[in-house]
């Protein structure tokens, strides 16, 4: 399981540059991201090779963010693996809340998953997990 980090920080040119050269130079690699503009802000996803210490930048470096808990799963790149996993959560009742595509590639896809019932997904999908 990986964390992930969400900034939300004020629109402005350079911000992914300021960002990106923060994490790069402390060796920290992202693996994920998702940059989103509601109105003058932007609400910045990303998946971090080291949520911990990237925090720690984040957090000196004046920015602002929130951490938010996810699972990846390794499936079968093909129609209806998705629909497998969706449903199997969703008769647990278990609330998809985030899918994101984080590699696909020979037959296969890594999705990270955020859900309402972290543990019980985990062990649900446990046969997936990467």
């Amino acid at each position: 399981m990986k964390k992930r980090l969400i900034v939300t920080a004020r629109d402005r040119m350079g911000l992914i540059a300021d960002l990106s050269y923060i994490l790069g130079s402390a060796k920290i690699n992202i693996e994920d991201i998702n940059v989103v503009k509601v109105g003058q802000k932007v609400i910045i996803d990303m998946l971090v090779s080291n949520e911990a210490k990237a925090r720690k930048l984040l957090e000196a470096n004046g920015y602002n963010f929130i951490r938010s808990e996810c699972l990846l799963i390794k499936l079968k790149d093909e129609p209806g693996a998705l629909a497998e996993i969706a449903k199997l959560l969703a008769d647990n009742k278990v609330k998809i809340a985030r899918i994101n595509v984080i590699e696909k590639g020979e037959g296969e896809a890594v999705l990270s998953l955020e859900v309402d019932k972290m543990k019980k997904a985990r062990k649900l999908l446990k046969e997936w997990v990467v």
